[in-house]
């Protein structure tokens, strides 16, 4: 599902992957809140023939915004004098090469899903996606927003119980494992 689609399809992901540390200039707390408000935003910028600069996005932004979300609206006008990550403006300043950095995941996912499917022996097709696909983890925001748009896809395939939200790290031959997955799911 995730290697079906264009570029378009991280929208909603991207905006509630932005970061939030309160109200106003420090972005919007609430993720479900940032991807309803910022998800016309991202689709804006992710559909155009062209990649729009900065400055377009931020006016996109503040006209979005400026009736649902004044605060918003105003950190978008001044995204180069705050922290960049509670904006879309200051993302897209920041990750100029989202665009490019979504379509060659998606390359990537395609190629292997493609080798998958038709039982292809391994003639450097993992070491390949790997490459088209490392990019999209390259950032923090994009490594937050894959993470949310796996989970939409495991919720739309009701897959949701199959996926497990934990983090291995292993030093000196010891490995902890910290979980976030809610009580009760996996």
């Amino acid at each position: 599902m995730l290697a079906q689609s264009d570029r378009t399809q991280f929208a909603a992901a991207m905006a509630a992957a932005m970061q939030g540390r309160g109200s106003g200039l420090q972005g919007i707390l609430d993720a479900q809140r940032r991807r309803a408000l910022y998800e016309p935003i991202w689709s804006f910028y992710l559909s155009q023939p062209d990649t729009p600069d900065s400055s377009t996005v931020s006016l996109i932004a503040q006209t979005q915004l400026r009736t649902s979300a004044a605060d918003s609206a105003l950190a978008e006008q001044n995204f180069r004098n705050i922290d960049p990550m509670v904006t879309a403006a200051g993302i897209c300043e920041k990750n100029t090469e989202t665009r490019r950095n979504a379509d060659d995941f998606l390359r990537g996912a395609r190629a292997l899903a493609l080798a998958i499917t038709r039982n292809d022996p391994d003639l450097n097709v993992i070491p390949q996606a790997y490459s088209l696909m490392s990019g999209l983890w390259a950032q923090s925001h994009y490594v937050r927003m894959l993470g949310v748009r796996i989970l939409d896809v495991a919720r739309q395939l009701s897959e949701l119980k199959g996926v497990e939200r934990t983090l291995t790290i292993t030093a000196d031959g010891r490995s902890v494992t910290i979980s976030a997955n809610p009580s009760g799911t996996i």
